[in-house]
């Protein structure tokens, strides 16, 4: 029988197997020195699937201290599109917009930077399954609907993914203050996939290096960063009024 405590946990052995087959997993969770622990970090690995292993506390308040055997899945508010099923889809678009989220791990910043997506008309966004916010309900929520709008890609190794944009004939580029060129003065008529990086160290110099250059924003207050999103928000703000 299923068990299901919300929209975001599946739990129980058969759930979780079904659950990994058939639906887009954030994370699978289990019980240290859990007897079925092989068999599902096997599947985990099978799908590309972050686990953790947790004590059986924190499993019981996740299920509701419902019978769990020792593992819940986390099931995403949304499928994400595969990679080249977004660069198909844009494919007939003369200056598609991409935006690489780096690292970015707040759930308000995802929730808002989708908000933006949709309301300024970025085409994708593309998030790393390691280390990354996912699309779980609290996203769903602060996103106030736009995550049903926004195509969301998530990528095993995001080096790749940007490797796979540039065949596709994509410019790539990051978005922080050590840019060469200012955003105000940006050619948006191209195919472009910008980075943009997390809260705590912006864009990894391991990124960069796979980047065909930097944009910054051009500010003039005493303060010279921006919030992720905000950034996003003026990256999107500007597309929309060059295009």
């Amino acid at each position: 029988m299923q068990k299901e405590v919300n929209n975001s946990f599946y739990f129980g052995k058969n759930t979780a197997i079904s659950t990994l087959e058939t639906k887009s997993v954030n994370k699978v969770y289990l019980k240290k020195g859990g007897e079925n622990n092989k068999l599902f970090i096997d599947l985990a690995q099978q799908h590309n699937t972050p686990y953790v292993l947790v004590t059986k506390d924190k499993l019981d308040l996740m299920t509701g201290y419902k019978t769990h055997q020792g593992v819940v899945v986390e099931v995403a508010a949304k499928d994400y599109l595969p990679l080249e099923d977004m660069i198909i889809k844009l494919a007939g678009e003369k200056s598609p917009l991409v935006v690489i989220l780096d690292e970015v791990t707040d759930v308000n910043n995802m929730g808002s930077i989708l908000r933006v997506s949709d309301c300024f008309g970025i085409d994708g966004v593309i998030i790393g399954k390691k280390r990354s916010v996912q699309l779980n309900e609290t996203v769903a929520k602060i996103s106030t609907g736009a995550i049903n709008y926004v195509d969301v890609v998530r990528e095993t190794n995001i080096k790749n993914s940007i490797n796979r944009l540039k065949q596709a004939g994509y410019w790539i580029c990051y978005l922080d203050m050590n840019g060469e060129d200012q955003i105000q003065d940006f050619d948006f008529n191209q195919k472009l996939a910008v980075v943009v990086g997390g809260e705590d160290k912006g864009v990894t110099a391991s990124l960069k290096k796979h980047c065909d250059f930097g944009i910054k924003i051009n500010m003039s207050g005493q303060i010279n960063s921006l919030n992720v999103a905000t950034a996003v928000t003026v990256l999107a703000y500007q597309k929309s009024i060059k295009r």
